[in-house]
C-alpha cells in the first residue's frame, strides 16, 4: 500500500469503515479489516462530528416502471448549505449519489422546489430516506453491485454515519409501510376495496405512465401471437412471470407514500400484499394497466432514419381552403419515425393520435407551443442533436401529413386504427393533446357531439369501444378540423 496504515487521516479511516459494511467480496472485507486494525493499533481514530447536520426538506420522486428513484435532501451543517441527490435503482441499488454545494438558503429552497416539480415528487422524511437507502443497499448487495462513489459525499453530509444494507424484500417493505397491520387487519372485502381502487391510480400519479414492460420477452410474447385473443393471453403469462418485480414497486411506493401521509398508501399496501399472497393478476385493476400500457410500448421493427429535411409549419392557421405543400409521409418516413420515437417509450400510433388531437382542438394550436411538449417528452432519450433535429422535422412532417388527410375527408381508417389495441394507443395519444392544452378546449366549444366523443375516447383507452363508432368517430374529426378557429 502508498499509505501506511497508521498515517491514514482520521475523515478516510471513517470512511473506509462505513465502506466495509458496504461490501460483500470476502477479499476484500480481509483487506479492508487489516487496514482498519492496523490504523485502530497506531491510534487512529474516526473523527467526531462538532455539528450534526439538519436535513430542512426531503422529496422523492415515486418509483417508476424501472424501478428507478430519485430522493433529494435539504441540508444544512452549520453555515453550509447544499442538495444531496441519489438515484435508486430495483436491482442494482444505489445508481448515482452526488452533492450540490448551495450559496443560500433562497438557492437551495428554489432548487429542491424545482426538483420536486419536475418529478412530480412526495414529501418524505429524513428517516424514510435513511430506510430507502439502507434497503437499496442490500439490494445492490444481492446483484452483486458496489453504490455510487457519491454516496460517502451524501452519507457525510446527511449524517447518515450508521448507514449499513437492510434487508429489504417484499414482506419487510410491506412491513415498514404498515407496521401497525392495519390493511392485514382489515376484513377481505374492505381490503378488496382497497385494491379496486388500484383503477384510479393511473388518474392520481403520473409516474404510472412508466408502469408498463418494455423489453424483447415482452416483444415476444406480443409478436409470437396469431390472433388477438392469443396475443393478450400470452401477454399475461409474461406478467406472471413478473410478478415479484411489480409487486415490489408496488410495495415501495407504499412504503414512500405512507411516509409522505397520502392516503392512498394503504391502497398499495393492499396490491403489494395481495399480489405476493398470489391474487390473481387479471383481478387487479392495476395489473390491467400495466397490461394495456405494454401494448402501447411495443412497436414493429423500425427502418432506417430518414435525412434531415427543412420543413416547416405555419404559425397561424391558414384560411380555409387554403392549402399548405405537404410533404410526402409514406411507410420509410413512419420507421423512420417510429425508430426514433423508440427511446421514449412512444408508438406512431400514440403520436398519430397526439398530432390529430392538435389538428382538431376547438382553437389552433401554435406549433411553438406543442413542438415545446414534444421535445420534453423525447429529447432525453435521443443519443444526439442530430437526432433532434430528425425526429422534430418528422413530427412537423407527420402534423402537416395529419392535417391534409382530415382536410381531404379521408376514410376511418386512414385517420386512426382499426385494431382495438392499437386504437386504444391512438385514443390515449388524442387525449394526451388534449388534457395538455385545455385552454384550447373550452367545455363550451365542445357541445353534445364533442362530449361524446370524450367519452368514446376515454372508453377505448380502457379497451371498452365498440368498432361501429368509428364512422361517427372519422365525421367529428373532420368537422372539427374544418371548424378550428
Amino acid at each position: 500500500m502508498t499509505t501506511p496504515a497508521r498515517d491514514l487521516p482520521q475523515t478516510l479511516f471513517s470512511r473506509i469503515t462505513l465502506i466495509r459494511s458496504w461490501v460483500q467480496d470476502s477479499d476484500t472485507r480481509r483487506a479492508i479489516d487489516t487496514i482498519i486494525r492496523s490504523a485502530l493499533k497506531n491510534g487512529t481514530q474516526a473523527p467526531v462530528d462538532s455539528i450534526k447536520p439538519k436535513i430542512h426538506r426531503v422529496v422523492s420522486s415515486m418509483i417508476d416502471g424501472s424501478g428507478a428513484q430519485n430522493i433529494a435532501m435539504a441540508i444544512q451543517s452549520g453555515s453550509r448549505r447544499a442538495l444531496a441527490v441519489v438515484l435508486l435503482k430495483q436491482g442494482f441499488g444505489v445508481k448515482d449519489a452526488f452533492v450540490i454545494p448551495c450559496n443560500s438558503a433562497t438557492e437551495q429552497k428554489k432548487m429542491i422546489a424545482q426538483i420536486a416539480d419536475d418529478a412530480s415528487a412526495l414529501e418524505a422524511t429524513a428517516d424514510y430516506a435513511f430506510t430507502a437507502l439502507a434497503w437499496a443497499l442490500a439490494d445492490g448487495q444481492s446483484n452483486g453491485s458496489m453504490p455510487a462513489a457519491g454516496l460517502l459525499d451524501v452519507v457525510e453530509t446527511a449524517g447518515f454515519g450508521d448507514l449499513r444494507p437492510q434487508t429489504a424484500d417484499i414482506t419487510n417493505i410491506a412491513f415498514a409501510a404498515d407496521p401497525e397491520g392495519e390493511v392485514s387487519a382489515l376484513s377481505t372485502r374492505a381490503q378488496g376495496s382497497l385494491i379496486m381502487a388500484s383503477e384510479n391510480w393511473p388518474d392520481h400519479f403520473p409516474i404510472s405512465d412508466s408502469w408498463f414492460e418494455d423489453s424483447d420477452a415482452s416483444s415476444d410474447a406480443i409478436e409470437s401471437a396469431t390472433t388477438q385473443n392469443s396475443m393478450i393471453r400470452k401477454f399475461w403469462q409474461h406478467l406472471e412471470t413478473r410478478r415479484d418485480f411489480w409487486t415490489m414497486i408496488f410495495a415501495r411506493n407504499a412504503a414512500l407514500l405512507m411516509a409522505a401521509d397520502d392516503p392512498a398508501g394503504r391502497e398499495f399496501v393492499a396490491v403489494a400484499q395481495a399480489m405476493a399472497e398470489g391474487r390473481d393478476l387479471k383481478k387487479t385493476p392495476i395489473m390491467h394497466f400495466v397490461h394495456g400500457m405494454s401494448f402501447e410500448a411495443w412497436v414493429h421493427p423500425d427502418g432506417p432514419p430518414m435525412p434531415s429535411g427543412d420543413l416547416e409549419v405555419t404559425e397561424e392557421r391558414l384560411p380555409p381552403g387554403t392549402y399548405a405543400q405537404v410533404a410526402p409521409f409514406g411507410a420509410k418516413e413512419q420507421k423512420a419515425l417510429n425508430k426514433l420515437l423508440r427511446p421514449a417509450k412512444i408508438t406512431l400510433p400514440w403520436m398519430e393520435g397526439f398530432l390529430t388531437g392538435l389538428c382538431t382542438a376547438p382553437k389552433f394550436i401554435k406549433p411553438s407551443e406543442w413542438i415545446v411538449t414534444i421535445f420534453n417528452v423525447v429529447a432525453e432519450d435521443l443519443a444526439s442533436e442530430g437526432d433532434l433535429q430528425k425526429i422534430l422535422d418528422l413530427i412537423v412532417l407527420a402534423y402537416n401529413h395529419r392535417l391534409s388527410l382530415l382536410r381531404d375527408g379521408a376514410p376511418s381508417e386512414a385517420l386512426f386504427p382499426a385494431d382495438p389495441i392499437l386504437f386504444s394507443i391512438w385514443a390515449d395519444g388524442y387525449l394526451t393533446a388534449w388534457e395538455a392544452h385545455k385552454p384550447q378546449w373550452s367545455a363550451k366549444s365542445l357541445g353534445k357531439d364533442g362530449k361524446a366523443m370524450r367519452a368514446l375516447l376515454e372508453q377505448a383507452v380502457d379497451f371498452k369501444t365498440k368498432t361501429d363508432q368509428a364512422p361517427a368517430l372519422r365525421d367529428w374529426l373532420i368537422k372539427q378540423c374544418d371548424k378550428q378557429k
